[in-house]
């Protein structure tokens, strides 16, 4: 078989035309060992490549096949085009031992690797062409981990599971020399790092890293959130993950990641799940009759079983304001981030639905409304929210997980009027005293009232002797961070309040004095019962089969994030 009849080959395959055939080599990256048949030469070296003398496959088996025979139309030619039955039971008598075409598709879903014979051995079965399959839709099955390494800020091995057995604890060593290369470099920070056919993938946590290392091309994305879920248990079981937690608990570790994945790929990530049958204070596996419900149930996130003598469930809505203001008084960044914060105390399996206000559902809609609909972006659900149903008519349903959780999560882009307007106004007599006048004005409603406000105005690190008058609240000079802090416990809407303040300065200035800091005006406050989405709730329902009585409360807060007001 020539190139053009390889061609023709490969056409009839694919049911297509076919210009350009590309192949990887093995044990190398596409980036790197993907190659392109141009010519006779190339399909020669493709070939050679494919039936090369012992070569193992990932099964074990090896080719017999003379990379040299003259006879190439045989290595194709003997290839059966079968057709799968619609049960997907492949036939033994049907299949070759094309270890070649077994390595190129075998590596897709929903083909079988093998069968069991009749005396129960189990016999490799290679895959053969369905003219009626669509093998462009074929998804390729993502690479998994071969190995989990948790290492000191040293790059000292703490913890490590082999799961796949084709690295080896040296690639710890390479990883961290790697790393170390990487210092100072543009890409220092990336959080994945190839080199020598394994790709690492890591995160730090304090002083451990915690790394995946592959000789597979896999998700990088995947693994990473998975290593931080592997965070989040580790800090559900010993309060904080550092070198030293993990050290007095080896044995929980080791559990926990035989649990967390199983032969590379992730499994089990919810903490309170894996505390069912993994004790830390018996720093062993509990022994159950039978797996935990929340393992093969499709609610994988609550438990059976729970119980409370009192059924409630509490909802804040909470939203951040982040705005930073120029010394020209205009508004260079806006952005409010909210969230829908839950805490559930009830038993068993509960049925829970939430309606928000019109303005929210119609606007997702893309229906007009009344008023100003609210714009959100980047809305994120928790898993158990089943998005199916949120797409058809907007109900929020879903079973809660136990305890506190984030149901939403949102952003509101659109540029908001700052609650809490500052002006400060500076003015220095003969180098020897400073006078400082700031106004605060609050720019929402009157029924609504803010509390807790802080308002924190940087002064030269060398003023002395304060001397502070305020119309509303106290103010104090708090030197460790040479600032003038000014606290008002109520600041009803529609008020304005001032303050008023002389520093001394020294009257003789250094030669070499240090320069004047530009700290902006910092702002912390907190608005009960107050949103500026205007995001409601209009109901929370609580549904069991034992028919209780739950108890919803709902609460409504607005506080500063990162609020500041630039003063040059």
């Amino acid at each position: 078989m020539d190139l053009k009849e390889f061609k023709l080959f490969i056409a009839k395959l694919i049911e297509g035309s076919c210009d350009n055939v590309y192949y990887c080599t093995r044990n190398e990256p596409l980036a790197e060992g993907i190659k392109r048949i141009r010519n006779d030469a190339d399909y020669f070296e493709f070939i050679e490549t494919g039936y090369s003398d012992e070569v193992e496959d990932d099964e074990g088996h090896y080719s017999e096949e003379d990379p040299n025979d003259d006879n190439d139309s045989q290595l194709f030619d003997d290839i059966p085009y079968e057709h799968e039955a619609d049960d997907y039971i492949p036939s033994l008598d049907k299949t070759i031992g094309d270890e070649f075409l077994h390595r190129v598709s075998g590596m897709c879903k929903d083909i079988n690797d093998e069968v069991e014979t009749k005396n129960g051995d189990d016999k490799p079965v290679y895959p053969v062409h369905n003219e009626n399959h669509k093998w462009d839709k074929m998804v390729p099955v993502l690479g998994a981990a071969s190995a989990l390494f948790l290492l000191d800020i040293k790059g000292r091995v703490l913890v490590w599971r082999d799961y796949r057995g084709d690295v080896s604890a040296v690639q710890a060593e390479r990883f961290f020399s790697k790393l170390i290369e990487k210092e100072g470099e543009p890409d220092a920070q990336d959080p994945v790092v190839y080199d020598n056919g394994v790709t690492y993938m890591f995160v730090q946590h304090n002083n451990v890293y915690l790394m995946t290392a592959s000789r597979q091309n896999c998700n990088a994305a995947s693994l990473l959130l998975f290593l931080h879920r592997v965070v989040d248990v580790f800090k559900h079981y010993f309060e904080e993950l550092e070198e030293e937690s993990l050290r007095d608990n080896f044995v929980v570790v080791y559990e926990l990641l035989d649990e967390m994945m199983d032969f590379g790929y992730p499994q089990y990530t919810e903490a309170k799940i894996l505390s069912e049958f993994i004790k830390t204070d018996a720093y062993r596996m509990e022994v159950s009759q039978r797996p935990p419900m929340a393992v093969t149930n499709a609610v994988s996130w609550r438990s059976e079983g729970i119980r409370y003598k009192k059924n409630e469930v509490f909802l804040d809505v909470v939203e951040s304001v982040n705005i930073l203001v120029n010394s020209n008084g205009q508004i260079v960044r806006s952005e409010v981030v909210g969230a829908l914060k839950m805490r559930t105390y009830l038993s068993g399996m509960p049925e829970c639905k939430l309606g928000l206000n019109d303005r929210v559902l119609l606007e997702a809609q893309g229906r007009s409304t009344k008023g100003k609909a609210i714009d959100l972006d980047d809305i994120k659900f928790h898993q158990c929210v089943r998005l199916a149903r949120f797409e058809n008519d907007r109900t929020i349903s879903f079973v809660p997980p136990d305890g506190a959780f984030d149901l939403m999560t949102y952003r509101l882009s659109t540029q908001v009027k700052p609650l809490i307007w500052v002006e400060a106004q500076i003015e220095r007599h003969s180098r020897s005293r400073m006078e400082i006048t700031i106004k605060a004005r609050s720019q929402f409603k009157e029924r609504s009232t803010a509390t807790n406000v802080e308002i924190e105005f940087p002064v030269p690190a060398d003023a002395t002797n304060p001397n502070v008058r305020t119309s509303m609240g106290s103010a104090a000079y708090a030197p460790e961070n040479d600032a003038l802090c000014w606290k008002i416990k109520s600041f009803p809407g529609g008020k304005e309040y001032m303050l008023r303040a002389e520093f001394r300065l020294p009257s003789i200035t250094a030669e070499e004095a240090a320069p004047e800091r530009k700290a902006p005006i910092r702002v912390k406050f907190e608005i009960p019962y107050f949103t500026v989405s205007g995001i409601q709730v209009r109901y929370l329902k609580i549904i069991e089969k034992s028919g209780y009585q739950a108890l919803p409360w709902v609460r409504y807060i607005t506080m500063a994030g990162e609020y500041e007001l630039r003063l040059v």
